[in-house]
């Protein structure tokens, strides 16, 4: 996916055209801002938080983004997460 590979310009593209599709998930039950927040993808992760992603679905596990990001310490990115969810 787009996202998890650091593909801002697809990102773009695809939300471009399927706006409503921001929280979509995948097989995996990973949105696109999951899979940016665990590949380390912040431009993409700052880029879907601004269009509409939502920091609070969990995938089948129950794990957010902010914990994807946690797990792998990508801790700029968790931070960010961190304060997305106490904007709302």
């Amino acid at each position: 996916m787009a996202a998890g590979a650091g593909d801002v310009e697809g990102v773009e593209l695809f939300l471009a055209k399927w706006p409503q599709d921001v929280n979509v998930k995948d097989s995996k039950t990973w949105t696109a801002l999951m899979r940016a927040a665990w590949f380390g993808q912040k431009v993409v992760v700052a880029m879907l938080l601004e269009r509409g992603a939502d920091v609070r679905i969990t995938d089948r596990w129950d794990r957010t983004a902010r914990y994807l990001a946690g797990r792998r310490r990508h801790r700029s990115i968790a931070t960010l997460l961190e304060k997305s969810l106490k904007k709302e």
